[in-house]
């Protein structure tokens, strides 16, 4: 039986088919303070939030961690930090 590789495989993706991630999402520069929305990008991997019910969400930049960046988002009435890469963040 053929063994399957799941949805982290690169071959579960066409990427002929789909195209690579645009560079300009990954040159975008957030200063601290500034406001962005979380939206997962699933051509890339790396950086993406850990759990997708905070995509769609607004988030404030809070520090620059490595390449990524240190964003504060609200649940309800409490303040979570999460790690996200600026490839998986849009400016408002």
């Amino acid at each position: 039986m053929k063994r399957t590789h799941g949805s982290y495989s690169k071959h579960s993706r066409n990427m002929r088919g789909k195209g690579l991630a645009a560079i300009t999402n990954r040159l975008t520069v957030f200063e601290k303070g500034e406001f962005a929305r979380i939206r997962a990008n699933p051509k890339t991997r790396k950086g993406s939030p850990n759990n997708l019910r905070f995509n769609g969400k607004t988030c404030r930049v809070e520090a620059r961690q490595g390449r990524a960046y240190k964003v504060m988002v609200l649940d309800g009435k409490k303040e979570k930090t999460l790690v996200i890469s600026n490839e998986h963040m849009e400016r408002i």
